[in-house]
């Protein structure tokens, strides 16, 4: 194999590949970036937009080592995930006649070849969430010259003795101005180099020099630990410190770059990767970006040889060789896991129990023109009670068996999603928003609802919202009166109206031709139950699309009683070098301030306030403020009940006064966090070591139950407690039946 590094230049076979890397992939870098500024830009409405329609065969994808005497080949896993066809179900409208048929193929592409269809395909959506570069890092990368040089006026440490500070500060303004700076690369280096076109390189001169000139000019106060001698006699140790550090820094950059040709490295790996199923620079970027964090801790250069069609890993030692190779080979699971395997979204309909059979369906007006299916009509005889129970069990097992399919389906993708995982149970009303209906009729059979339910082209989902809007005292001490249901979350506490609320904010941020910002604040009590500390503060943008839905499984109850979904996704907030300095200005603004004597889950009073006269500070244009309380549960301690009030303030004349009211219930198991935190923690080319089966979410209960032959025991166990909870929240719609709509 040849020790060629640099990797050759991609043909332009089509008109398209010529726009500017970072003008197509703006919205992934660039905070500022709006869609509607670039109609060109393909982005689907769904989280599942890939899906290949051709099988995808990865045996040639085999990793090699050459050079030295420990070198040796490795043999890359076989992967056997076969991609998923269309559907091929035209969108129906609700009423009336449907439009567009599909074709007698089953394609349902209207006119469009199949060909045409796989080419729209084949492109996949972006699943690598990293730092992109702009044009200007790109250029350092490939060894270009500067364009443009800042002198500092001393060293970096007479400047800010924090060094990482300093670089995150440097990083930062060229991220903001679209240019690349390069930091000095040892302690007696005063040049800050500089990558751009002109007017950007001006731009971070000024940037640059508005801030180092007022940190330069300002002197430094003397403290009281200047006068001890042990203090100067450090300085030595400190000296050499740095310089270890900025010259770790300068290797770590000189990896970023694209090896030098008179350069020969002893030790070469490959790895061959199928480009007719997707370009490289497509998943990682433009110079490979998506590798820095393999490149820093292997001490490699990563590049991609065109001609070969292989990834090369160039090094000094064999076994980082080896771990590079492995890493690579992991994207390219990853790629499969998320590219190979659609969304999975079940709709299971709750058989409802015998007082409450009845014959028809109607759909109610619901909110979002969306239609909520509610059962009417004359309760059944006595004499088909017998034939309708016989139904219902059938019902219950069929959904159980589907229920437990969609898991295992979707449980051995879930260790190769980077990020955070969550798995919750939401509790709400079911509405439908696509549905098949016959013409203008005001109800149909309960058998052509279920048959039409299974349809492919059927689309619904929960509204959060318990229907609990006057008496919030009455509901609140239905749930201090379930000693045999709930216990308090801490040990310390032993009555359930003791349990203090947790307090959490959401900020919407909406400016002209910028992108929508949300903010998430959560609060709760430290050891003291009126001290709250913050525990995260997440910043997330509305039109992203890293946001994914891996799995959403409804139960849906047509009687009135409360449905359910549950949910997997992968959350991705915004990475730290894309915060403002007036984005993280606002968050350290945000404080809480409890009135006393006031229950705000009553009430509804607003705790949360914030700086509003702060110099060029933000300001969000809608508040929305959750009160929620936590509970596990008697039967077993580790799940845990969320009941939540979620006021939304916004009202120009009373600011403290909510303008709409909701309240919402979670479920989870404490467990399933406790797995899938090992996620967040996740590196490119990594996945989490967690075993992949039903049991290590879903395990078997150690007492006795009730099991149908055929299901899982651990999902029966599961589906039972949902039950509990939703019999217990029709409960509390029945204690205070004004409370329903």
């Amino acid at each position: 194999m040849s020790n060629s590094g640099s990797s050759g230049k991609m043909p332009n076979k089509k008109k398209k590949e010529t726009i500017p890397y970072e003008l197509r992939n703006a919205r992934e870098w660039d905070p500022n970036y709006r869609k509607e500024d670039h109609p060109s830009d393909d982005d689907s409405d769904d989280g599942d937009d890939f899906d290949s329609d051709e099988d995808s065969d990865y045996d040639n994808c085999v990793p090699y080592v050459s050079g030295g005497p420990e070198a040796n080949g490795t043999a890359a896993n076989k992967f056997s995930n076969t991609a998923n066809l269309s559907d091929g179900f035209q969108r129906v409208s609700y009423k009336h006649s449907s439009r567009n048929p599909p074709s007698p193929n089953g394609s349902g592409l209207n006119g469009r070849t199949a060909t045409q269809h796989r080419e729209h395909r084949a492109r996949p959506k972006v699943i690598f969430n990293y730092k992109r570069d702009n044009s200007a890092r790109a250029a350092f990368r490939k060894r270009q010259t500067p364009s443009g040089k800042y002198t500092l006026r001393k060293l970096c440490h007479e400047i800010e003795p924090n060094r990482a500070k300093m670089y995150d500060l440097i990083e930062e303004i060229g991220v903001r101005l679209g240019s690349f700076v390069r930091p000095p690369q040892h302690v007696h280096d005063r040049d800050l180099l500089i990558w751009g076109n002109a007017a950007q390189v001006q731009k971070t001169i000024a940037g640059l020099h508005d801030h180092f000139g007022r940190s330069q000019d300002m002197v430094r106060k003397s403290t009281a630990k200047d006068n001890f001698v042990n203090e100067h006699s450090t300085t030595g140790n400190n000296y050499k410190t740095m310089q270890k550090k900025m010259e770790k820094e300068a290797m770590i950059q000189r990896f970023q770059q694209v090896p030098e040709a008179s350069h020969t490295y002893p030790y070469t790996g490959s790895f061959l990767w199928p480009v007719d199923e997707v370009r490289p620079e497509e998943l990682f970027g433009s110079s490979l970006e998506a590798f820095d964090p393999v490149r820093f801790q292997y001490k490699c250069h990563i590049v991609f040889d065109n001609r070969l069609s292989v990834f090369k890993v160039l090094t000094n030692d064999s076994e980082s060789v080896k771990k590079a190779l492995r890493r690579i080979e992991g994207t390219m699971k990853e790629f499969i896991a998320k590219n190979h395997h659609r969304r999975s979204v079940e709709y299971l309909v709750e058989p409802p129990s015998p007082p409450a059979i009845r014959h028809d369906v109607k759909n109610l007006p619901g909110p979002s023109l969306s239609r909520i299916p509610t059962l009417i009509g004359k309760i059944i005889d006595s004499k088909a009670d017998e034939r309708y129970l016989e139904q219902n069990t059938e019902m219950k097992v069929k959904n159980s068996h589907r229920l437990e399919q969609a898991l295992r389906k979707t449980i051995p993708n879930l260790p190769y999603y980077r990020g955070q995982l969550q798995m919750r149970i939401y509790f709400g009303t079911f509405a439908l928003s696509q549905f098949r209906w016959p013409g203008t009729a005001s109800s149909i059979p309960f058998e052509q609802f279920m048959e039409n339910m299974a349809l492919s082209n059927t689309k619904g989902g929960i509204i959060k919202d318990l229907q609990i809007k006057e008496d919030a005292a009455t509901v609140m001490s239905k749930i201090y009166e379930a000693k045999n249901l709930f216990l308090p979350v801490s040990n310390s506490i032993d009555k359930l109206i003791e349990v203090a609320p947790s307090f959490a904010a959401r900020f919407t941020f909406q400016e002209l031709n910028k992108p929508t910002m949300l903010l998430d604040i959560e609060m709760n009590t430290a050891s003291l139950d009126d001290i709250y500390e913050r525990m995260q503060a997440l910043w997330t943008r509305a039109d992203r699309r890293d946001n994914t839905t891996l799995l959403d499984v409804f139960m849906a109850q047509l009687d009135g009683g409360s449905s359910c979904k549950l949910h997997i996704s992968n959350d991705h907030t915004i990475d730290a070098s894309r915060i403002t300095p007036k984005m993280r200005d606002f968050v350290n603004s945000v404080n809480l301030k409890i009135p006393p004597k006031t229950k705000p889950e009553l009430a509804g009073h607003k705790v949360f306030q914030w700086e509003k006269d702060l110099p060029g500070t933000m300001y969000p244009t809608s508040f929305e403020q959750k009160t929620s309380f936590k509970y596990r549960l008697v039967r077993n301690t580790d799940w845990m009940f969320e009941i939540a009030r979620y006021d939304t303030f916004g009202d120009p004349k009373d600011e403290k006064v909510p303008v709409n009211t909701h309240w919402a219930a979670t479920l989870l198991n404490t467990d399933w966090d406790s797995i899938l935190t090992a996620n967040a923690g996740l590196d490119i080319g990594q996945s989490a070591t967690w075993d992949p089966k039903l049991a290590t979410f879903f395990p078997r209960p150690t007492r006795a139950a009730h099991h149908h032959q055929g299901v899982d025991p651990g999902v029966l166990d599961f589906l039972d407690i949902v039950r509990t909870i939703t019999n217990f929240l029709d409960g509390l719609k029945k204690e205070s039946p004004h409370l329903r709509r």
